[in-house]
């Protein structure tokens, strides 16, 4: 199993769902930089979608003063047209994707 991080999101045109991310793959759990095995890069959120299938870990990654901050775990999400997406699990700081910087 491995660990992504998502640190920024492209949102659709009504800023509601997630099209892709800025994501990297985690060097052996490790959280601050540098955590990666490889630059972050963007992917749609597709991606996501099947690395959550294949029962890897996705979390969102805050920096705050600096600092890296884990977020919520990301699950998927099936929309009333039937589609599927990403969001974050309830989380006690109510940070969702939504927070996370823009790209």
């Amino acid at each position: 199993m491995a660990l992504y991080f998502i640190e920024a999101v492209r949102l659709d045109s009504k800023n509601q769902r997630v099209q892709s991310v800025l994501w990297g793959k985690s060097r052996g759990g490790e959280v601050n930089v540098p955590a990666y095995v490889a630059e972050p890069a963007a992917v749609p959120v597709g991606a996501v979608i099947d690395a959550i299938s294949a029962g890897d870990e996705v979390v969102s990654k805050f920096t705050i003063n600096g600092c890296a901050s884990m977020g919520a775990s990301l699950c998927m999400k099936q929309y009333e047209d039937g589609s599927i997406g990403v969001e974050t699990v309830e989380s006690e700081d109510g940070r969702k994707l939504q927070d996370l910087p823009r790209f």
